[in-house]
């Protein structure tokens, strides 16, 4: 019984703290290189980026960057800020193109977090 509550108690705080969760500091970096001209790519799939975006965004899947990257930017110091819903595929996609060398690459985080930081400012 212990065991049960204390993994009800450990799913409850998740979800409060999820719901609460805010920005990074990232997320303000990748918005602020956004304002300034760097790319925006949205790394979710065609279905989620139909369903809502950043303006402005590509959309280029998590695992098919690596070959698509060229048709957007060769430019391997260009500014490239990446969204997903949660961070977590853009964090694989900055991976994969920082072993392209593309070196100005940033994990802005979810889309739900840029959105609220481009209303902002």
């Amino acid at each position: 019984m212990r065991n049960i509550t204390l993994l009800f108690l450990t799913i409850c705080f998740c979800g409060i703290t999820s719901a609460f969760a805010s920005p990074t500091p990232s997320t303000y970096e990748g918005w602020g290189k956004v304002k300034a001209g760097a790319l925006l790519i949205d790394v979710r799939t065609p279905k989620e980026f139909t369903a809502g975006h950043m303006e402005g965004a590509e959309n280029i899947p998590h695992e098919t960057i690596g070959n698509k990257i060229s048709e957007l930017t060769t430019d391997k110091s260009k500014d490239i800020v990446l969204y997903c819903q949660s961070g977590r595929r853009a964090g694989l996609a900055m991976n994969t193109l920082k072993s392209l060398g593309y070196e100005h690459v940033i994990n802005a985080g979810g889309y739900d977090d840029i959105k609220k930081v481009s209303t902002l400012n």
